[in-house]
């Protein structure tokens, strides 16, 4: 019989569970080009520009608190990332589930902030990087309806599709009408990824945005848990 096959994240979860340690490889390894890919920074790697900024971080979780002196009105938990200490925002969207709990490496939207001397990243979204990974690969078509888009969307969305370098096509549904500048997004090649799908939703209703894999459905996106 065959041995079935598990996602990256289960194998490594079952080689702990087993061996106390991961066996087969360091998982980082598997992401260093997709890390490249998403332009994103250690959790360590946050300077005086960052105040006010967003970025995408990756790491390893390796502990948590949601009580203690960190804990406030605005936050929710704090993460032990590989020895730098990461606040998660309350109404942060988790795509690990509520527990914040996941054995690989995870890829966080967050904003610089400065507390008297003190700079930290707040998190305000949090993704498994074998999802990331897994999504990347799968999704090969995003279908954009142009409806109510001005120019200076249009513009943003073009440079946010640029700014991403990957094989998935993004096309206009052009029976739902043009828009501004619509010419730099129709036929546009991006990387699915969530700085791609959360810049999109930050222009166009997820009505407006179809997510194809390459037999044309929908693939299954991780539920995201909403951090209260």
């Amino acid at each position: 019989d065959e041995m079935p096959e598990f996602s990256l994240e289960k194998r490594l979860r079952l080689e702990r569970e087993a061996a106390g340690y991961f066996v087969s490889v360091d998982p980082f390894d598997f992401y260093r080009e997709l890390t490249k890919q998403l332009k994103a920074r250690p959790a360590a790697d946050i300077r005086k520009s960052d105040i006010g900024r967003n970025a995408f971080i990756v790491g390893y979780i390796d502990a948590q608190e949601t009580e203690g002196p960190l804990i406030s009105e605005s936050t929710v938990a704090a993460l032990d990332c590989e020895g730098t200490i990461v606040r998660v925002a309350r109404g942060a969207r988790s795509c690990i589930g509520p527990s914040l709990a996941c054995e690989g490496p995870v890829l966080m939207g967050a904003i610089g902030r400065r507390r008297e001397k003190d700079l930290y990243w707040e998190v305000w979204t949090i993704h498994s990087m074998d999802d990331v990974w897994r999504l990347a690969r799968q999704v090969e078509r995003i279908i954009l309806d142009p409806a109510g888009l001005d120019e200076r969307r249009a513009r943003e969305i073009a440079d946010l599709l640029k700014s991403y370098r990957g094989t998935t096509k993004v096309v206009l549904d052009r029976t739902r009408g043009e828009a501004p500048r619509a010419g730099k997004i129709d036929g546009a090649s991006t990387l699915f990824c969530p700085p791609v799908h959360l810049g999109l939703l930050a222009h166009l209703p997820a009505s407006q945005i179809r997510i194809l894999d390459g037999e044309g459905h929908a693939p299954k996106l991780p539920e995201a848990a909403i951090l209260e």
